[in-house]
Order: C-alpha cells, then structure tokens, then sequence
C-alpha cells in the first residue's frame, strides 16, 4: 500500500470515528468487562498527539495565561509521542515508562519514526512496505526529538 492511500484510510477511518466522540469513555470501560488496574490504561497503552496551535500568551479581560512548564514524575500512558510546531521544525516529545522501557529503545523508536517521516515527505507515493527504518535517522533536522522519562 502507499503512503497517500494509507492516509487516505486513515483519514476516512478517523473521520468515521468522530461520531462516537460523545460516548461516555467510563460506560465504555464498563461494557468492554476491562480489568482496570491503577498503574495502566484500561484500552489502550501507547498515544500520539499533535499540538499545532499557537502557545503563546493570552490575555481575556483583565486575565492573563501563560504556558506553566511542568515536569511529569508519572507517565499517564506506555509510551506517549507529542509533536509541536516551531516555525519550519516539528519537535517531537516522548514520554514513556521507565518500567516497561529503557532510554535506549525509545531512542531507536525515536529514530525509526524519523526515518519513516522523511521517506514520506521525500516520496508521498512510497510503498509503505519498502520503507527502511534503520538507516539514516535523524539526518535531516527536519524533526528534534525530545525524550522524557516517567516511572
């Protein structure tokens, strides 16, 4: 399959998705008969999100927020890849359990994502299958990633 027709997929299936946005997420865990346990999210262990909007500061009638930068001591997920704009770069956050992973392995993670973006920003027709992970990650500084620890 390539890459145009997978986002393609991807989109329709995403845009398909967004009708049982609504759908109370506890009733979902309840109807699934999940076994919850406090240290791991009950449906699903790894989740990427992109932030692409602006972070500046914001002043509404006498009020003003601004970015509090915080430090997370608790990964809320297995494995957790945010990606930010900065002007022409895309920087990359992973956070992830230092439990189930060492900084080694998210860095080869890290490090095959890169890859797989820049075979598809280089040919947006490439065989999802023919692309290399391994080789020349992190060549061209089109994406920073930034690697964070939670236990």
């Amino acid at each position: 399959m390539e890459y145009r027709d997978f986002l393609k997929e991807l989109s329709s299936r995403t845009l398909s998705c967004f009708e049982n946005q609504l759908y109370p997420y506890e009733t979902l865990v309840e109807e699934l008969k999940v076994e919850r346990n406090t240290n791991r999210n009950p449906l699903f262990d790894a989740m990427f999100t992109m932030n692409n909007f602006e972070s500046g500061n914001v002043v509404v009638e006498g009020l003003r927020f601004e970015r509090y930068g915080s430090s997370r001591e608790v990964s809320k997920f297995d494995v957790l890849l945010s990606a930010h704009e900065d002007g022409d770069v895309i920087g990359l956050s992973f956070d992830y359990s230092s439990e189930l992973f060492n900084r080694a392995t998210i860095e080869r993670f890290a490090g095959y994502f890169i890859r797989i973006v820049e075979s598809v920003l280089s040919d947006p027709d490439v065989e999802l299958s023919s692309i290399e992970m391994v080789q020349g990650a992190w060549s061209k500084g089109l994406l920073q990633p930034n690697l964070g620890v939670s236990g």
